[in-house]
């Protein structure tokens, strides 16, 4: 399997562990282009190897499936490296495409994109999140393609089943609960930190940057003025009870978080667009994020049934935190609601390609 980072790990894994369950004898080779996902999986036990895919020339594609002789290949999302996928249809290797999104815009579908298309031939087949995705391959020519749910629907309900409770945060809380901002950048933390000083001093949050180098933390708290934070990595109990900000500057604790929150901010909106939604979504949490969002198909989802808010400036930050208690428990039931009733999809990926395979 191969995926960009982390993300789309976290999006192919379920499918992954469903084929597993198929192929139990089978080695597992993980590749990435990121180091997010390879410094994450490197150790794990479970996973035979784990590598970066070597930059995309035929040399390296040709070294790669030597080395490999893989039985199958799976792809996650938006990963189109064009040698490697030419060398593994060139050999006949079963390729698939899970959680995929297709755009107009992308080169697909351009009048220069002839060996791009013929690349998306060469797949098995593809498995889509919507259907402007089918209907573009369609248009293309490539029929072997189906809509199914995004299978990161099914990984967070499963994440929430293996919940770990935080210390930390049981003593920042209490019995309370927090205002969460997850992966935030400078500029969703601009305007959370305006907020944070509007807000009642009795109130808490959490605040979990995207990048936790020391110039961006220290920028952070000045930000807060004379708001009381604490630094997750360097706070004792003591510190905790007297703060009303704390600032996770550590990795992997975020999912975690979002179990004592009241209503969550989901950073990137500002930039190049929102991180992972579904995560706060499966506490049932309103959920608010900035402009940049039109990419991300759960967040539109999440739009259209009132479980999320779209934030452009101060104000509309404001008015989604003050929100009557009516309005949240029907958003935080919408969104609890949606990403239940959109899993399974990654059961019915993996029974897909066993049959597929079968048939060959």
């Amino acid at each position: 399997m191969h995926c960009a980072s982390v993300g789309e790990y976290e999006q192919g894994l379920p499918v992954l562990q469903a084929l597993k369950k198929q192929f139990p004898n089978k080695p597992l080779a993980i590749s990435f282009f990121s180091p997010s996902g390879y410094e994450l999986l490197k150790d794990k036990a479970e996973v035979d190897l784990v590598f970066y895919l070597p930059l995309d020339s035929k040399s390296n594609a040709q070294k790669t499936l030597h080395l490999l002789n893989p039985s199958m290949a799976v792809f996650v999302k938006y990963e189109f490296w064009l040698q490697h996928l030419e060398a593994l249809s060139a050999r006949g290797i079963p390729t698939f495409l899970v959680s995929g999104i297709f755009r107009s815009d992308q080169i697909f579908f351009q009048f220069y994109g002839a060996r791009f298309r013929r690349v998306l031939r060469g797949f098995r087949h593809l498995y889509v999140q919507n259907q402007e995705s089918i209907d573009l391959l369609k248009d293309i020519e490539v029929q072997d393609c189906s809509m199914q749910s995004d299978s990161r629907f099914d990984r967070v309900l499963s994440r929430q089943k293996q919940l770990k409770s935080i210390q930390k945060l049981d003593w920042f809380l209490g019995k309370n609960k927090a205002f969460v901002a997850g992966s935030t950048w400078p500029a969703d933390e601009e305007l959370l930190a305006e907020l944070i000083r509007q807000s009642s001093k009795e109130d808490r949050f959490v605040i979990v940057p995207h990048e936790i180098h020391e110039q961006q933390i220290q920028k952070l708290e000045q930000l807060l003025g004379d708001r009381p934070s604490v630094r997750y990595s360097s706070a004792e109990r003591a510190d905790l009870q007297q703060a009303q900000v704390l600032i996770v500057d550590q990795m992997g604790l975020l999912f975690d978080c979002y179990a004592y929150a009241h209503a969550a901010y989901v950073g990137g909106g500002f930039g190049k667009g929102i991180h992972n939604t579904l995560e706060p979504a499966v506490f049932g949490l309103p959920i608010a994020f900035g402009p940049k969002h039109e990419k991300f198909a759960e967040a539109q989802k999440l739009l259209k049934l009132g479980a999320a808010r779209s934030i452009a400036n101060q104000q509309e930050l404001i008015d989604f935190y003050y929100m009557d208690q009516e309005a949240k428990r029907a958003s935080a039931a919408a969104a609890k609601s949606y990403v239940e009733e959109s899993s399974g999809g990654a059961e019915l990926v993996a029974k897909s390609i066993v049959a597929i395979l079968n048939r060959e």
